[in-house]
């Protein structure tokens, strides 16, 4: 039995990631799914339950789908990367599939080797020494770099998918795993909000299911996604703002994405805006980027700290959904799936322990339903 192993967030799962289990399915005999929780990279609290997206996922074609913890969930791609490649490290996996806007391996490989490059490392300072973001400077190094050996590399940085590809190589290579990469390329621009085509983007989706538009034919099962409990997003943004007023500059140098000066800054705007969407807009510039202001608040309301970003050995992870017919083979992946509250103890590392908690309580209040623990029932089905 081979397994492959897929990173995601199905945030929701539509026929766009059906199709790439299909494929998949061509190679491989079992798929394992490592999905993030209830709060996604973006940022922001997912569509729908996490239960409900991992039971999606099993119902087309995955056979187990356990959580990426929120540490790594809500974090840059780096970290998002390595935290997903650490726990799966430990686990039967033979293979692992992405999406990507370019397939092309051999230049993500080049790119992935290249920051070790005293050229790459040069550039990049130069760059971040001029103000710039620390993401816009290490593309800018990277094109520098490999400019004379490949002509795309701007085009091929341009997408998350392709920089989150780069990653999940660079962690791959970190731990030595011999895994088969088996990349699969989008048909569709990530960030779309068209509904047209062949396969609609999880944006597409998002943004059908907000303004009230029909999304049979963008996702397998509408009727399953139209019934799900849907986060209140104008209540998560005045949590996090008021998680902010309430914070001090000691709070936020503390919490993983800050520094430079960003804390200050964002405690200011916060004190005299009114929505979350004006402090985030007042407070970007050239150096601080929404994506990461926007990680920076949501860290602040869950109690993310730079000390948190750690990557045991031994890491566990909780275990959302799985296959009737695949619940023989999970001794294979024993000890390292937690299912139940009272196995809390042996979440690793500990300390993620409370931060699923408080997502797991923030969303139940966003969400206007009871909180019944960090872990609810397994879904079988």
């Amino acid at each position: 039995m081979k397994i492959c192993a897929v990173i995601c967030e199905y945030n929701p799962f539509h026929l766009g990631h059906k199709y790439q289990f299909e494929k998949i399915k061509e190679k491989y005999d079992r798929i394992l799914c490592i999905m993030s929780g209830n709060f996604t990279q973006r940022a922001e609290p997912a569509i729908v339950d996490k239960y409900v997206r991992a039971k999606e996922a099993v119902l087309n074609g995955a056979d187990i789908v356990i959580q990426l913890p929120t540490v790594y969930a809500c974090s840059a791609a780096p970290i998002f990367a390595r935290g997903a490649i650490n726990i799966l490290r430990n686990l039967p996996i033979d293979a692992i599939s992405f999406g990507m806007e370019n397939d092309d391996l051999d230049l993500a490989f080049d790119i992935a080797n290249c920051e070790n490059l005293t050229a790459c490392k040069n550039k990049l300072k130069d760059n971040l020494a001029k103000g710039n973001s620390y993401i816009q400077s290490y593309i800018q190094a990277i094109i520098s770099t490999l400019k004379n050996k490949h002509n795309n590399v701007e085009e091929f940085l341009s997408t998350p998918n392709n920089m989150l590809a780069i990653e999940y190589i660079k962690a791959i290579k970190e731990y030595n795993l011999n895994w088969e990469i088996f990349p699969v390329k989008r048909e569709n621009n990530y960030n779309s909000t068209s509904t047209k085509g062949t396969f609609a983007s999880a944006t597409a989706v998002r943004d059908a299911i907000e303004k009230g538009n029909d999304i049979s034919a963008l996702v397998p099962d509408c009727e399953t996604l139209a019934k799900a409990v849907k986060p209140n997003r104008n209540l998560f943004d005045m949590l996090a703002l008021y998680a902010l007023r309430t914070a001090d500059s000691a709070t936020l140098s503390s919490l993983s994405d800050s520094g430079e000066g960003l804390e200050i800054k964002l405690i200011k705007n916060a004190s005299h805006s009114t929505t979350l969407n004006e402090v985030l807009e007042q407070t970007k510039s050239k150096r601080y980027s929404f994506a990461r202001i926007k990680r920076l608040t949501l860290n602040n309301l869950l109690s993310v700290t730079k000390e948190d970003i750690i990557y045991p050995d031994n890491a566990t992870a909780i275990m959302l959904a799985v296959k009737n017919d695949f619940t023989k083979h999970l001794k294979d992946f024993s000890p390292y799936l937690i299912t139940e509250n009272s196995k809390l103890d042996n979440f690793i590392p500990i300390n993620f322990t409370k931060i699923e908690e408080r997502a797991e309580k923030i969303y139940s209040v966003i969400c206007s339903s009871t909180y019944c623990g960090t872990i609810k029932k397994l879904v079988k089905v």
